[in-house]
């Protein structure tokens, strides 16, 4: 069973790979598990508003709304360089 930061991680890339592909893609978290994750077995609510609030923390995402149920998050594209990277795989675990 793969531990919890490395499912953050991988959730992370794909929610950032989907932004890459779709710049001005914007939506909620139940939004971004249904449509940009595919319902990803391992995408629960729990992991993907960890995946999002981290990647929020690092201002590679912006986030709209101030009740957590509604939030919508989009993709920082001042950011676009190091979110890049990280994709990649060369930008390590998104905690280091």
């Amino acid at each position: 069973m793969p531990d919890d930061s490395n499912v953050r991680d991988r959730i992370s890339k794909k929610i950032l790979g989907y932004l890459l592909a779709h710049p001005a893609a914007a939506d909620s978290t139940d939004g971004i598990r249904h449509w940009w994750l595919l319902n990803d077995d391992q995408a629960g609510e729990v992991t993907v508003r960890a995946a999002l609030d981290a990647l929020a923390s690092r201002e590679w995402l912006v986030a709209y709304g101030a009740d957590v149920q509604s939030r919508i998050y989009a993709l920082n594209e001042l950011k676009i360089d190091a979110i890049r990277q990280f994709v990649d795989d060369s930008g390590g675990p998104l905690n280091g």
